[in-house]
């Protein structure tokens, strides 16, 4: 290891301390003095965001219209939300390979070959009529593509943006990550939304030609983001945004070694794991539970709609307290308490089969689960400096998938072995709620350790040190 390194370590690791504000302007003003960004920065995250919404899209495409297609397929609860689990199972051994290229190489390489993976598994998943295993393979492939992309989401904002903006840009990729996935859950929810499986014949034609139709519309919209992304995407400007961007990171095995040792690291991962895991499940099951109270695929997509919409304006207003405020965990306790609550209002608001009731809770619950991700990040980020972005990302997502495959299965087991389909759904509701308090209680043994924003906030004070001598040594010249 690099002798500057050694004593950039022993600088900052190990101590907790909150930023206060004249700390972040000063390491502001720092990085607009000696450092500068570039406009294509943008135009470049626009490229990024659509690279994500390709994967989202893809995995969200048998969701909505679950309770029909399970019909349709002749496929047990099970097997059918196999599609939509299977790439939480695939993510992990892929983030190996993955966190390692995008670090050692670059997130062009990386966007490069998940935009590979997604267009052959777009275009596999078009022959799901033939067999649905074609449906399950494609989804896999969706499961290879998916790290390459994700796993850079905070290695971007450290490659392209001021210190100041980091939190705020991880929140913005973090929130169309889970957005996208919403969105996702929208297109099959338009082409479903007239069709029953009542008003079909015995073979269920027109089920599965819309299948086929959704899944061709999806394929080719998929092709336009990834061939836009291969052409126009950069994997970083001219010249780094700050000090840290620009800081010799550790080696892969080292850095897996570092992650496996902090404590901290190791909690952020079960609470990321549980909140980002189940909130995805989630998405996944959302329509198998209110459908036994009445609901069908537009109250679930409507649903995700409102829920997104509130999270957009919940991170605005959290994202902006993180970035004034560096209170990682305050805020991050903050969300979990109000995400368990809505979700028990959830489950009892469901027995009113009223769904304007229904929908209050999905208000509270977008608003402040979303932001739950990029906070979580940012703070494991700034723990585990001067370990690479894409690696403690990476291993973030990796767990939470395998997490969220679990629960995901667990969920669908709860569902089916409930006395009736009602009582399914409402203990599947309840054990959400069990899952973020155990997010909740990790969240309180964490240790705030800002080891990134310390190591600009001493290359500032080095700054103005050299500075000041320079200054006396010139008055001493010329005296």
């Amino acid at each position: 290891m690099a002798e500057p390194k050694q004593e950039l370590e022993q600088s900052f690791f190990q101590k907790e301390e909150n930023i206060n504000e004249s700390d972040l302007e000063r390491i502001e003003e720092n990085a607009e003095k000696n450092f500068r960004v570039y406009r294509y920065r943008y135009f470049n995250l626009f490229i990024y965001v659509l690279g994500m919404i390709q994967i989202s899209i893809m995995q969200t495409s048998f969701s909505p219209q679950a309770a029909e297609l399970i019909q349709v397929y002749k496929k047990s609860t099970l097997i059918y939300n196999f599609t939509s689990l299977i790439h939480m199972i695939v993510h992990v051994p892929m983030s190996f390979p993955a966190n390692y290229i995008v670090e050692k190489y670059g997130t062009k390489v990386g966007n490069t070959i998940g935009c590979i993976f997604a267009l052959i598994a777009c275009w596999i998943k078009c022959f799901v009529n033939y067999s649905f295993n074609y449906a399950i393979l494609g989804q896999f492939f969706v499961g290879c593509a998916n790290p390459f992309i994700i796993n850079a989401i905070s290695k971007i904002s450290s490659n392209w943006f001021y210190p100041a903006q980091r939190a705020f840009i991880t929140g913005i990729l973090s929130f169309f990550s889970t957005v996208s996935g919403i969105i996702g859950l929208l297109i099959p929810g338009i082409y479903f939304s007239s069709y029953t499986t009542n008003n079909d014949d015995p073979q269920y034609t027109k089920g599965k030609k819309l299948t086929f139709d959704l899944l061709l519309f999806q394929a080719i919209i998929v092709s336009l983001f990834a061939i836009v992304n291969l052409i126009f995407y950069k994997d970083k400007p001219l010249t780094p945004p700050s000090y840290s961007s620009k800081v010799q990171r550790e080696e892969f095995g080292d850095s897996l070694k570092f992650l496996i040792k902090n404590k901290t690291y190791l909690l952020i991962t079960l609470c990321f794991s549980l909140i980002y895991g189940s909130f995805i499940d989630f998405a996944v099951i959302l329509g198998q539970v209110i459908s036994p109270y009445g609901f069908g695929t537009t109250e679930t997509t409507i649903s995700s709609i409102i829920c997104v919409a509130s999270g957009i304006l919940g991170s605005v207003v959290l994202l902006r307290l993180l970035k004034k405020t560096f209170q990682y965990k305050r805020l991050a306790i903050l969300c979990i308490i109000s995400s368990t609550l809505s979700i028990i209002l959830f489950a009892f608001m469901l027995q009113t089969e009223l769904f304007a009731l229904v929908l209050i809770p999905c208000i509270v619950l977008g608003f402040f689960i979303i932001p739950i991700i990029p906070i979580m990040l940012e703070l494991a980020n700034e723990v585990c400096f001067p370990v690479g972005e894409a690696i403690v990302s990476g291993f973030l997502y990796s767990i939470s998938h395998v997490i969220g495959f679990v629960l995901g299965s667990g969920f669908s087991l709860i569902i089916e072995s409930g006395s009736d389909k009602k009582s399914g759904a409402f203990w599947c509701i309840c054990t959400f709620g069990c899952v973020f308090t155990v997010g909740l209680f990790s969240v309180f043994l964490m240790k705030q350790t800002l080891n990134r924003t310390n190591a600009e906030r001493i290359q500032e004070q080095e700054r103005n040190k050299l500075s000041t001598e320079d200054f006396y040594e010139e008055n001493n010249v010329n005296n």
